[in-house]
C-alpha cells in the first residue's frame, strides 16, 4: 500500500528551478495565457521565495503517459496508454490565490516536472477547463493541461496505483474549489456557499 499524505500544510516555498517539459504531449499552441505564480514571476509582483504555500496533498507515486490521439468520438481512455515518461511526486498546492498540481522529483522536490494551474469556476458551473479532466474508462486516470512558463500549454496522461490516491486527489481538488468560493462570496459580502461540485 502506497503512503499518502492529504493533511493540509503550512510551509515556505522555494523557487522552481524547472518548468513544463516540452516531449509528453500530443498537442502543443502558442502561448495564450498568463504565466502560472508557480513559474518565475514578473521581478516587480511579490518574488515567490516569499508566498506562503499550502500543501492539500501529497501523493508519492505518480505516473505520467504521453498521450495519443484523441478519440473522435467519447473523452480519453486510460487503457490506449502505452508511453510513460515519467514517474515520481504529486502535490496540489496553494499559492496566494493560485492552485496548481506540482509533478516534483521524488528525491529532490525542488526539480519541477511540470506544473498544472487549476482554474476553478471557469464556466461559472461545472469547471469545465479547470485543468483536470476525468478519464472514462478509469476512475484512476486523468487528463492534465500543463502550462510552462511562457504561456505555452500541453496535455498529458496522469495516472495513480490506487483508487484511493485517485480519491484524494479529487477532493483535493474540490475542497480548494469550494474554499476559494467561500472567499470569493465573503470579499464580495454575499452569504452562503455553492454546494455544486466540481467534475475533475
Amino acid at each position: 500500500m502506497l503512503k499518502r499524505r492529504s493533511k493540509a500544510a503550512v510551509t515556505t516555498t522555494p523557487k522552481p528551478t524547472a518548468t513544463a517539459p516540452t516531449t509528453t504531449t500530443s498537442t502543443t499552441t502558442k502561448p495564450n495565457t498568463p504565466p502560472s505564480i508557480f513559474h518565475a514571476t514578473d521581478p516587480t509582483s511579490t518574488p515567490a521565495d516569499e508566498l506562503i504555500e499550502r500543501l492539500r496533498l501529497k501523493i508519492l507515486n505518480a505516473h505520467v503517459f504521453k498521450l495519443p490521439p484523441k478519440p473522435s468520438s467519447g473523452g480519453w481512455r486510460g487503457a490506449d496508454w502505452r508511453d510513460k515518461v515519467w514517474q515520481g511526486t504529486l502535490k496540489v498546492v496553494e499559492r496566494g490565490e493560485e492552485t496548481a498540481v506540482l509533478l516534483v522529483d521524488a528525491a529532490e522536490e525542488r526539480n519541477i516536472f511540470a506544473v498544472c494551474p487549476i482554474r476553478h469556476n471557469v464556466d461559472g458551473k461545472n469547471n469545465v477547463g479547470n485543468g483536470v479532466d476525468r478519464c472514462i474508462d478509469s476512475s484512476r486516470y486523468f487528463v492534465m493541461r500543463i502550462q510552462n512558463a511562457q504561456g505555452r500549454h500541453m496535455f498529458i496522461g496522469l495516472a495513480f496505483n490506487e483508487r484511493n490516491d485517485a480519491f484524494d486527489f479529487n477532493t483535493a481538488l474540490e475542497d480548494s474549489r469550494r474554499e476559494k468560493e467561500m472567499e470569493r462570496n465573503v470579499a464580495a459580502g454575499v452569504g452562503g456557499v455553492g454546494d455544486k461540485g466540481g467534475d475533475y
